[in-house]
């Protein structure tokens, strides 16, 4: 996360779930902290969310509306692979898990506690040699990365400082998931002639959210909604990320 970050809405996010770290609790003490579901199942994620929730990243359904979009670019074979905000690490993580080892991960984040936590989940999974570390991202260092990869790939969560982060020229030949926050039209207006943009929209999670119920005949069962994995974001947003894939 980036330095313009809102403290107060961070800080709060944790307190509004604490249902949450009571299941955590049970669950992780008779199944240990490898990842149940999703696209980063059995990494191990061992500590608290960076001002997040983390039972959804546990069980695997964090973000799941984006599971599709990142398993086809984890397909692709960028060259470098950037987590802008990485937080505690869960992408920049759950990537090095996936990536050959040719792959170059780079996580960028602002605040040292963070840097620490992703730091010991990297060790935890025995992952601290694929990923750099470093902390806040400037225009210049995005700059620097279109020059030095071909192709790029880069994920945002900064927290609204994706509009001064991304005003910049050079990103017509990068692909970008970003997390946007009152900036939808900076980013239709910033990229449109240049990106393929497809705006995605949290949905509420129900029992189907997770991969490995999707196939399995639970008819209205797998409707079953569960409040309890809520994200500390609006589902009432029109969208909540943009992604990004150049024209050319």
């Amino acid at each position: 996360m980036q330095e313009k970050i809102n403290p107060l809405l961070k800080t709060d996010i944790p307190r509004l779930y604490p249902h949450q770290h009571l299941i955590l609790s049970f669950l992780r003490s008779f199944r240990g902290d490898r990842i149940y579901d999703g696209i980063f199942r059995d990494v191990i994620y061992g500590c608290k969310a960076f001002y997040s929730v983390t039972l959804p990243k546990y069980l695997g359904v964090y973000e799941a509306e984006l599971h599709p979009v990142l398993e086809s670019f984890l397909c692709q074979n960028f060259d470098c692979y950037v987590d802008i905000g990485a937080a505690e690490g869960y992408y920049a993580v759950g990537l090095a898990s996936r990536l050959p080892q040719t792959t170059t991960i780079i996580a960028y984040e602002s605040d040292q506690k963070a840097r620490e936590l992703l730091t010991e989940n990297l060790k935890l999974n025995h992952l601290e040699s694929r990923v750099e570390v470093l902390g806040t991202c400037t225009q210049e260092d995005i700059l620097n990365l279109t020059k030095r990869f071909k192709r790029l790939f880069l994920i945002l969560d900064v927290e609204g400082y994706e509009e001064e982060l991304l005003a910049i020229p050079g990103l017509e030949n990068v692909t970008m998931l970003v997390e946007i926050h009152d900036t939808r039209e900076f980013v239709i207006n910033t990229f449109g002639h240049s990106h393929e943009i497809t705006l995605i929209s949290q949905q509420p999670r129900k029992i189907n959210s997770f991969p490995r119920f999707q196939q399995k005949q639970l008819g209205v069962w797998g409707e079953v909604p569960l409040p309890f994995l809520k994200e500390g974001r609006s589902i009432d947003m029109d969208n909540n990320w943009a992604v990004l894939v150049p024209k050319s």
